[in-house]
């Protein structure tokens, strides 16, 4: 009789393709387990990162909301209208907010393959006419002390801005009410856009991650005229 046809032999057969079948099922779903396990963590930490960027996009939002208004109610309002505001609002400097630095393109990335694949392009925009504003307020400051500078050369020294705007000349006087035009267009529309598009981003993200925080957008509560 051969050893397979042998029935104690057959019985240790089937045990062993029993365990061996059971090892290798108990391998497989532990393998599962862990590529599920593996995989669900991924997927938190890539959700982490989108709601962490977008945080503090959110956050940089309100800073950038807050600086204008105040700038706005501080500096433009009062003197919007006054005949030497080329030389009163170039003169006002308000120390910027510190920001971290952001990345829109690189952080918020992923918005491109959702339905607001437009909202990254738009809070660029936000971001590029704040720096724009800063760049502007910095020329226009630095003209400022130019101009200072000048008229204390001059003997005698200019006593009132009549005679300072005569000892600078038209050219001069020309730059700074160039600068000051561009720091008012900016500042007027800017406020009620920056904040159009952090609720906007806030928006998309709680629609993307129900289940997550999203900060609010909170800036301080301050309005424009």
């Amino acid at each position: 009789m051969n050893w397979w046809m042998d029935p104690e032999h057959a019985k240790h057969a089937w045990d062993f393709g029993i365990a061996a079948v059971g090892a290798l099922a108990g391998t497989a779903a532990g393998a599962w387990v862990a590529v599920q396990g593996d995989r669900k963590r991924n997927t938190k930490e890539i959700q982490d990162r989108h709601v962490e960027a977008a945080n503090v996009a959110i956050f940089s939002l309100s800073l950038v909301y807050t600086y204008v208004v105040e700038y706005h109610l501080v500096v433009i309002q009062p003197l919007k209208d006054n005949p030497h505001r080329w030389y009163r609002i170039s003169a006002s400097v308000m120390p910027p907010p510190s920001l971290m630095p952001f990345d829109v393109g690189q952080r918020l990335a992923f918005l491109f393959e959702s339905p607001h694949k437009n909202l990254p392009n738009r809070l660029s925009i936000e971001f590029q006419r704040f720096t724009g504003l800063l760049d502007l307020t910095r020329r226009a400051g630095e003209a400022n002390k130019e101009l200072q500078a000048i008229c204390a050369a001059k003997d005698p020294i200019p006593q009132d801005l009549a005679e300072i705007e005569e000892a600078i000349g038209e050219v001069r006087t020309a730059v700074l009410n160039k600068y000051v035009d561009g720091i008012i267009d900016l500042v007027e529309g800017m406020a009620p856009s920056v904040m159009a598009a952090a609720l906007a981003l806030r928006t998309a993200m709680l629609s993307l991650y129900p289940r997550r925080t999203i900060v609010q957008f909170a800036p301080e509560l301050l309005k424009v005229p």
